[in-house]
């Protein structure tokens, strides 16, 4: 197809309580517009907030972004358009209202997902809508196969993703996450004392096998460093063993064992005493109960990218190696070196395809590791500011939200 196509990304939002935010920012927001409100939510700078759209407007395509379970929006749309549904099915009903309002040559489903508040074209969703010429669905993880009626292509977000697909005879292509290089000039300059290492995100704990090896690490960083966490943890508060003051006594007291023994021999001690009480070799018990003082509540968006600007060194940690997979290229990879911030990051076998090791990025095999490049990198200032300039300057070439639609855009352009 040589001419221009119109498209509709289909997202879900994660975060829920960014709707509540939302609202109490502007208490008129609830009776403002479909567009007003979805212009609040962009605004968050949420995963890729708008500038899919922005990138496909600016390839000459007509682009309506949908939040799946964006409840206030979608409602908001259904009701200016007079389309009525059933509560228990609304997201269904809404969206494909959608699709036949604005009839999209193509559909984007930006995350493959079988929940119910996302999106997936099964029960006769093409025969329904014959218009759309082209579904394609966006896999940062292994979405099953076998749920993949009306996909036409899955554009794989990790090289193991796409082994995956391709294995399973599904077409596939491999385009990793990408970065909003707006934000660079949105996130304001870093003000007030800097921290000097950071992570964002999930600690592991409630997340299961493929991700306990990172909480035992990030233990082991906790006791070995001055890390700050902003995180997610899984987890009852009243099916704790012991009390919020207890576990912060304990954390006082592998600290003080650090003196006497490795990071690493602490941990392991802690970690066979944890089993053996608990009867299980995952992760039991809070990073943010054992350290309050440094572990702190989830953060996303612009909030998140202001706390990565403010960190002289930030720590991703991808997949377990359990897991089978040694990679890189998560969304904090593209989103924390293009705010311009030195990225300490797990090797995986993939590093050379996205960043030049110890010159944009700075890799490390173990935790003992990455705290002896950490403490090396805080305290050679020039060096730790040349390789953030440097990783900066790789993301802003190559790895941008724009430079990845330019790459989606060729190949809907070869589908339709």
């Amino acid at each position: 197809m040589s001419g221009n196509y119109r498209i509709m990304r289909m997202s879900r939002n994660a975060y829920h309580s960014v709707f509540d935010d939302m609202l109490r920012q502007d208490t008129n927001l609830a009776e403002a517009g479909f567009a007003k409100q979805m212009e609040a939510f962009f605004a968050k700078s949420l995963i890729y907030s708008d500038s899919f759209s922005r990138a496909m407007d600016g390839l000459g395509n007509e682009t309506l972004e949908i939040v799946c379970n964006g409840e206030l929006m979608q409602k908001t749309w259904a009701a200016t358009h007079g389309v009525t549904y059933d509560e228990d099915d609304w997201v269904r009903q809404i969206m494909w209202a959608q699709v036949e309002e604005f009839r999209p040559d193509v559909v984007f489903i930006q995350g493959l997902t079988s929940n119910s508040t996302g999106f997936l074209p099964e029960n006769g969703f093409r025969e329904k809508f014959p218009f759309v010429r082209a579904v394609v669905g966006f896999a940062g993880y292994f979405h099953p196969a076998d749920r993949l009626e009306g996909v036409d292509v899955v554009i794989s977000g990790l090289p193991s993703v796409f082994n995956y697909y391709r294995a399973e005879n599904v077409p596939t292509e491999l385009i990793y996450h990408g970065f909003d290089a707006s934000l660079v000039e949105r996130v304001p300059e870093p003000t007030g004392d800097m921290i000097d290492l950071s992570f964002i995100g999930s600690t592991g704990l409630g997340y299961g096998e493929n991700h306990a090896v990172r909480y035992w690490e990030l233990l082991e960083l906790c006791c070995g460093s001055d890390i700050q966490l902003w995180a997610n943890e899984k987890f009852d508060a009243d099916q704790l063993a012991m009390s919020g003051e207890q576990l912060a006594g304990l954390g006082q007291s592998l600290r003080g064992m650090v003196g006497q023994h490795t990071p690493a021999a602490v941990v392991e001690v802690f970690r066979e005493s944890i089993s053996s009480s608990s009867g299980t070799h995952l992760p039991v018990l809070p990073l943010s109960l054992i350290f309050p003082d440094r572990v702190h509540e989830a953060i996303y968006g612009l909030e998140m990218y202001a706390t990565l600007r403010q960190s002289r060194l930030t720590l991703n940690r991808h997949f377990d190696p359990d897991s089978g997979i040694r990679e890189i290229g998560n969304m904090r990879t593209f989103e924390a070196t293009g705010i311009g911030t030195c990225m300490l990051v797990n090797e995986g076998d993939n590093v050379r395809d996205l960043y030049e090791p110890d010159t944009e990025i700075v890799t490390y095999a173990s935790v003992e590791e990455c705290l002896e490049k950490a403490n090396w990198l805080l305290q050679n200032d020039e060096k730790r500011r040349e390789i953030a300039a440097a990783g900066q300057k790789r993301t802003l070439r190559d790895h941008t939200i724009a430079s990845r639609c330019a790459v989606i855009d060729g190949l809907i352009r070869g589908m339709i």
